[in-house]
This record gives C-alpha cells, sequence and structure tokens, in this order.
C-alpha cells in the first residue's frame, strides 16, 4: 500500500474571524492547515497562534514565501507554531540557506521551497536539494488559473521529476475531487485544497470526501 497523501486546508481569506471560523469547522479533518500568505499579511502571527491554540495538534504551514531575511522568519513561524516555512523559489540562495540554518537546528519545523515563477525548475531544485531541502511545492498559481492555465503532461513530468530526486513534493492549484486521479501515479505527499472546502455548501463534507477519495486512489 503507498503511502495517502495528506491534505493540507488553505485558508487564503483576508478576515481573521471568517479564516478562523473555517480552521474550526474543516480544519479537523485536514492533515495540514495553511495560513496562506494574503492572511498572513492581513492577520499577522495573531492568526497562526489561534490557530496553534484551537487546534494543538494539527501540523500548521506559514506560507510566507519569504524572499530575505529567511532565518528570522523561520524563527518567527516557530515560535508562534508554525511546523512549515515556505521560502520563495527567487530568493537568494543566502536567503534558503539563512531559513535552513534556523529549521535544521529546530526540531518541529521545516523549509518548503515555493516554485511560484521559477522557471528552471530542474536546475534549482537540484541546488536546494544538495542544500538540504527536501520539501518543495509545485504550484499552478491562482492568477494563472484565472488566465486558464491548466494542469497538463508536462507538470506531471516535472512532478515525478521531482520525486525521483527524493523531495516530498507538495501539489496546489484547483485541487478539487475531480482533479485528484489525474495525479494517481505520483507518490504525492500533500495536496492544499482550498476554494474546493471554503467556498462548498458544506466544508466539511467536502474535506472528508477529499479524504475518501485520496484514500480509494492511493490505496
Amino acid at each position: 500500500m503507498r503511502q495517502k497523501p495528506m491534505i493540507q486546508l488553505a485558508l487564503d481569506d483576508i478576515s481573521f474571524a471568517s479564516s478562523l471560523r473555517m480552521a474550526v469547522i474543516a480544519g479537523p479533518y485536514a492533515d495540514v492547515i495553511e495560513i496562506g500568505g494574503p492572511l498572513n499579511k492581513s492577520a499577522g502571527v495573531m492568526m497562526l497562534s489561534s490557530v496553534r491554540e484551537l487546534l494543538p495538534d494539527k501540523l500548521i504551514l506559514a506560507d510566507y514565501k519569504s524572499p530575505d531575511a529567511g532565518s528570522l522568519e523561520a524563527r518567527m513561524a516557530h515560535e508562534h507554531g508554525a511546523n512549515f516555512v515556505t521560502v520563495i523559489g527567487s530568493a537568494p540562495k543566502a536567503t534558503i540557506q539563512s531559513s535552513l540554518d534556523y529549521t535544521l537546528s529546530h526540531d518541529g519545523i521545516e523549509t518548503v521551497m515555493e516554485l511560484t515563477g521559477v522557471t528552471n525548475i530542474m536546475e534549482k531544485a537540484a541546488e536546494w536539494r544538495d542544500m538540504g531541502v527536501e520539501r518543495i511545492t509545485y504550484h499552478l498559481g491562482f492568477d494563472e488559473e484565472q488566465y486558464h492555465r491548466k494542469w497538463s503532461q508536462d507538470d506531471l513530468d516535472i512532478i515525478g521529476k521531482l520525486i525521483e530526486i527524493g523531495y516530498k513534493v507538495t501539489v496546489t492549484g484547483g485541487i478539487n475531487y475531480d482533479l485528484l486521479p489525474f495525479f494517481k501515479d505520483f507518490d504525492i505527499s500533500i495536496f492544499i485544497c482550498g476554494r474546493s472546502v471554503i467556498l462548498a455548501d458544506d466544508p466539511v463534507k467536502s474535506i472528508i470526501g477529499l479524504q475518501e477519495r485520496i484514500g480509494e486512489i492511493w490505496a
């Protein structure tokens, strides 16, 4: 039996109140809770600390997409309850190393590289792997979706290569019940689900359905 991919619930609303409400409602059925970029900018570490207090047993990701001050932002995320912190792929090598310097020397926190905007993916991925990065997020961005960018075989090919060189790969971008089988041949570590849960008439039913679908496909 293959390892079942985890579900990461992305809280990307900029409202503190509605995001906290969704964390309470749907968060117990997720494996990882993500404090998304827009929410980090609007609610800051208060949101991170609040989710940690309400869901003490959950993994939490702070999607800082750090472009600089890697160690400082990793420490800030960790001290307020995060288990993962993201660094943007366009960040200088020194920033990535700075984040790693903190996360590799502290228990319970990992650096995750975000591929948003990176064009030479495999070249950069090989470099980061040599530095000690173990997790990477393959991202079909929200704005890209709005301009009709769709998942393709090219995406699968890159995801497969990232797994081959040892990455634990997170996949995000319009993930829903019907799209999950597209990735069935790959050992995905985490799927990020946002709108398919948050905008559903019944968020709990939606996330439970996603968990069951993943269990069927990766059994």
